[in-house]
């Protein structure tokens, strides 16, 4: 009878037995007792030690049994050592493995279900982590591990390893369009939001070597809207319909995005946020659990949140090298490196963050209708993008390594760039890369004007805030001017003039701190049916409008 034995190298060498012994008559001590033999080797013995010669086993299918005997034993390896090779269904030309226990686990009762346990608390890990696209989710990790235990166990990699381990990495690439296909943004937000953001002179005495003297002021708002759907090409003619006409019309057909209304939180920006120009969007990304009247309002109104816009400076590259590079392109007359990159791998992954948690509240069909608005602080100009679907799953598994800003040390991760290492090697272009180019991250979103319908009334001449109605140290404060207002409209025989006040997203919030929740959703659904055009026909409810006044003047 022939056994063939894998040595710990890799090799494999045949045990040949006595003719007249079988596997009915062998037992699997005298294969062990072989095995023994060949540790013995030169060729072996020279690349372990004593240690390590009696912490080797023979593994054979499922089972995994020392070679060496001890004295503590359990009883169901002794009686495996006593079994036949016949009962353990081990035949002429089987093959054995010899490995490390070390690499093996310590064998309970002859099994070896090592493997499978690391394999079910990778499952676990993964199954913790929520999936915005699980069709594109990777496991790097877990790859990783189980291309090394296979590497340890057998010497070497096969080619199905490592194409296992090819297939774990994500595939970056350019994502030709996203769930909408146009945005229509409020002009009156625009302006205000730019009104807020425009360069204000630094004191002197600011210790930041990376501002200029005038410098914007970084901010973020989210963004509520309705979504709807408008031909891809409004101005295309339309063929007159026939029996014979396509049933393909609604591919011509597609979502946009209509902003109405927009929402400020408190931004309190740190030290190292200042200076280096970054915003401060932790209530934002908090805003389910921090903010949750702001969704109830919205949710009153028919407004689900379409996307969320921020302010950036021309100074926020922040490093000198970066300023040269940029005079230096501007001097040769090449204008196309002269201004800041809008979207920076801070911006994706707050973006992504941000839309990962509205497709959790809304759905992964809904929530993935999101979009992100860049302005640029001191001219005004604005782009709108969305992320690509593979950009949102890797920060979904935190592959982007970007420094949290609040009270790091400054250095060259917490600076925002444009370029981001990333945890583990993704595919570009196919080959491995560390290094995430934002721009590979963006779809570029056709942005329109139209006229929101909860933005509140214009007024010239003054600031964001003063113009929204609400203060800019609290949004959830009226300023006098506003409640001055409302309380002389309540009392003015004009009829609609409260309620086309109260046509202010940001008012209503305020409103709805002190204002008890029923009274409060009356009060927006009433508010819904005006700005629809029943103008002439809707009234508040005289007792919600009571309550309304006493909120008013104990606020005055």
């Amino acid at each position: 009878m022939v056994l063939r034995i894998r040595q710990l190298d890799g090799s494999i060498q045949r045990i040949q037995f006595e003719e007249g012994q079988s596997s009915s008559s062998l037992t699997l001590q005298q294969v062990i007792e072989k095995s023994r033999q060949i540790l013995s080797a030169a060729e072996v013995s020279e690349a372990l030690t004593d240690q390590e010669e009696k912490e080797c086993a023979l593994q054979f299918g499922k089972y995994c049994l020392p070679l060496v005997q001890t004295d503590s034993e359990e009883e169901d390896e002794s009686k495996l050592r006593r079994k036949t090779l016949e009962e353990l269904g081990i035949r002429h030309g089987s093959l054995l493995t010899l490995a490390p226990k070390t690499n093996l686990g310590k064998p309970k009762g002859g099994l070896q279900p090592k493997p499978k346990e690391k394999k079910a608390a990778t499952t676990t890990a993964k199954t913790d982590r929520w999936d915005p696209y699980p069709d594109l989710a990777k496991d790097y990790e877990a790859a990783l591990r189980q291309v090394e235990r296979r590497k340890r166990n057998a010497g070497k990699l096969s080619f199905a390893d490592l194409s296992e381990l090819h297939r774990s990495l994500h595939v970056v690439e350019a994502q030709p369009a996203a769930a909408l296909h146009r945005l229509y943004l409020c002009p009156t937000v625009a302006e205000r939001f730019a009104t807020a953001v425009q360069p204000k002179p630094l004191s002197s005495s600011s210790s930041s070597s990376l501002s200029s003297p005038t410098s914007s002021v970084p901010r973020v708002a989210l963004l509520l809207g309705t979504i709807h759907k408008e031909r891809r090409h409004p101005k295309k003619k339309r063929a007159a319909k026939t029996s014979l006409s396509s049933t393909t019309e609604s591919d011509d057909y597609c979502q946009v995005a209509k902003v109405q209304a927009v929402w400020e939180p408190l931004q309190q920006p740190s030290k190292q946020q200042q200076s280096l120009l970054c915003y401060d969007a932790s209530e934002l990304l908090q805003l389910r659990e921090k903010h949750p009247q702001v969704l109830n309002v919205a949710q009153w109104l028919g407004l689900v949140p379409v996307g969320w816009m921020y302010s950036y400076s021309e100074d926020r590259h922040g490093n000198d090298m970066e300023k040269q590079k940029r005079k230096r392109h501007k001097d040769d007359g090449d204008s196309s490196e002269c201004g800041a990159l809008p979207v920076f791998g801070l911006d994706v992954k707050t973006g992504a963050r941000l839309q990962i948690e509205f497709m959790k509240h809304l759905g992964r069909e809904d929530g993935q209708r999101f979009v992100t608005v860049a302005m640029h602080g001191p001219t005004g100009a604005t782009e709108a993008f969305q992320f690509s679907d593979v950009a949102v799953q890797m920060v979904a598994e935190d592959m982007l390594m970007v420094e949290d800003l609040e009270g790091g040390s400054k250095n060259d991760m917490a600076m925002p760039q444009r370029f981001v290492p990333t945890r583990h090697a993704f595919l570009v272009d196919g080959r491995e890369t560390t290094t995430l180019d934002s721009v590979l991250c963006l779809v570029n979103t056709a942005l329109l004007q139209q006229q929101g319908s909860f933005v509140g009334q214009v007024s010239g001449g003054g600031t964001s805030s003063s113009s929204s109605g609400v203060k800019s140290n609290n949004p959830y404060q009226l300023t006098k001017k506003m409640r001055k207002a409302l309380v002389q409209a309540a009392s003015s025989s004009t009829p609609g003039a409260l309620l086309e006040l109260l046509c202010n997203f940001q008012v209503l919030v305020a409103v709805s701190q002190d204002l008890p929740q029923v009274d409060m959703q009356a009060l927006v659904e009433t508010v819904r049916k005006f700005a629809r055009g029943l103008k002439k026909t809707t009234t508040l409810d005289p007792g919600v409008l009571e309550r309304l006044l006493n909120v008013l003047n104990q606020g005055s």
